[in-house]
């Protein structure tokens, strides 16, 4: 079950019509304050649930790769696709061998047409 709460802030905090650089100094100035009484890790785990939604709403994932001088975004995207739709690090999706499924008792049939 999901509650969406991501999505809620996000949407909230674009309503209040802020805009990208008034979130990014209210969120750095929550996390300077939160520095006051809790180490990077403890932030770091608070923070980064609310955050990321914001974050990402706003499009600081193209300044980060900016800033980090990368030639490509998708080194700062959580789950890098190519442009056919899979996971180049993983190689996901991909092929299941039958020993693999044997392996986990499964079977595959086709639909009955």
């Amino acid at each position: 079950m999901s509650l969406d709460g991501d999505q809620l802030i996000a949407t909230w905090i674009s309503s209040v019509g802020i805009g990208k650089w008034g979130a990014f100094a209210i969120m750095m100035a929550i996390v300077f304050f939160m520095g006051m009484f809790l180490d990077w890790l403890g932030i770091v785990m608070i923070v980064f649930p609310i955050f990321l939604p914001i974050m990402d709403m706003f499009g600081f994932d193209r300044l980060c790769s900016l800033f980090g001088g990368s030639e490509s975004i998708r080194d700062y995207i959580a789950f890098p696709k190519n442009n056919a739709g899979r996971d180049v690090m993983l190689d996901a999706p991909g092929y299941i061998d039958q020993t693999q499924l044997d392996e986990l008792y499964l079977e595959l049939r086709k639909p009955e047409e």
